[in-house]
């Protein structure tokens, strides 16, 4: 049974990230360092999670500002104010993105706003008419080399291109979904580059916890024949689609009848999601007919069951019963076992929070903590013998014990 986790935190267990990028822009950091800074940061990050018992570490969740701002650079969505002749795509061009620029020249900055319903903000993408798409996988393709080079296990990770278009706004007052062929191309460009790389791809698309049932757009029929194009550009790879922040309710059958190997269900928003995917998941194995069609038989559920956005120690009997139940369903290898979304959201570690009450401290989980829990959880549900072994037993032992002293 596979553990991984959506994403981690960047900002570093000192806030490395903040002081890095604040003295690069004061020109008391050289470009080097700001980069010497933000590789240190990845491999502490894939490390700490590797040693609390992550199996697949995310690559492309690290951002030097902004996730969405990264893809947007990826993509070549690059506004014209932006642009400098031939200049690259740089940390310089990254940085007047999401800054502006002052002096003789001002520059107004992308837009920013709330990232769903959580307190973290991302830049907005802005198209237009004339917005061609150019792919450069290049800044990803270094992260996962990075990764490979250090012996770790990685998976890529892109916002989904739904989700991208969803979350940019057109500044000339037409539909973003008369681009979609063009990003759908521009996408498969970069699937191929990476796996090159990496056949393990995680694609976000957290738009499908919302409701896309009505209106002009039509979002919800637009999934099936995109990503049927995406898996035409990479058919060997092994893609992971996520969504998290609320249930999948509606969209679950078209979740489910993706051409893609696992779906993650964030459990903790969404409990409610997993009785439906495995009633069609196991009638799709059985071949019996459903209402979307039927989905891939041998789909994958990467079940959140550790809350991503929260500091509370999970209660561990509560989040493996449904890990148990999509195992009975499913089989221990068709099931993977995760944080709910990134976690992005929370602290890095509580053992830095040396001034804590210990009273107090065993009732809290931050990053580094949560990956142990979904080891621990993972461990408890094993068929192949972590179940018993002593260790497991002594984890959920403190676990019940801290859970009952906060109670």
């Amino acid at each position: 049974m596979r553990t991984h986790t959506l994403g981690f935190p960047r900002i570093g267990g000192n806030r490395e990230l903040k002081k890095a990028v604040e003295d690069y822009w004061k020109g008391a950091a050289t470009r080097q360092q700001l980069e010497d800074s933000a590789r240190a940061i990845r491999l502490r990050n894939w490390t700490l999670q590797r040693e609390a018992g992550i199996d697949v570490v995310p690559v492309g969740d690290f951002a030097l500002y902004d996730h969405i701002l990264d893809a947007a650079l990826l993509l070549g969505v690059i506004p014209p104010r932006f642009r400098n002749g031939d200049a690259p795509r740089d940390i310089d061009l990254m940085f007047r993105m999401a800054r502006g620029q002052g002096g003789d020249h001002p520059v107004a900055p992308l837009e920013m706003t709330k990232w769903f319903d959580t307190n973290y903000h991302y830049l907005v993408p802005e198209l237009d008419a004339a917005t061609t798409f150019a792919p450069d996988a290049a800044p990803l393709l270094a992260q996962l080399d990075e990764a490979l080079a250090a012996g770790f296990t990685p998976k890529a990770v892109l916002p989904g291109p739904m989700t991208f278009l969803w979350l940019s706004k057109r500044v000339d007052g037409g539909t973003r979904w008369s681009l979609l062929p063009a990003l759908l191309d521009a996408y498969g460009a970069l699937l191929r580059d990476v796996a090159t790389r990496c056949p393990l791809i995680q694609l976000d698309e957290p738009i499908l916890s919302l409701d896309l049932g009505s209106g002009p757009d039509d979002i919800r029929s637009r999934f099936v024949p995109a990503y049927a194009r995406l898996r035409v550009a990479v058919p060997d790879a092994t893609l992971l689609l996520a969504s998290y922040f609320a249930p999948v309710a509606d969209n679950l059958p078209v979740a489910l009848s993706l051409p893609v190997d696992v779906v993650h269900l964030d459990l903790v928003r969404g409990p409610e999601d997993l009785a439906p995917a495995l009633d069609i998941l196991t009638r799709a194995a059985a071949r019996q007919p459903v209402d979307s069609g039927l989905p891939q038989s041998g789909i994958a559920l990467s079940l959140g069951v550790i809350n991503g956005r929260n500091v509370w120690r999970v209660d561990a009997d509560k989040a493996a019963a449904p890990v148990r139940a999509a195992v009975a369903a499913l089989g221990t290898d068709r099931v993977w076992v995760a944080p709910s979304c990134s976690l992005l959201h929370t602290p890095v570690d509580l053992d830095a929070e040396t001034g804590l009450d210990p009273e107090v401290a065993q009732w809290l989980a931050f990053a580094r903590q949560k990956c142990a829990e979904v080891r621990l959880v993972a461990d408890m549900c094993d068929l192949n013998g972590r179940a018993d072994a002593p260790e497991t037993a002594a984890a959920l032992a403190r676990n019940r014990t801290a859970l009952a002293a906060r109670a």
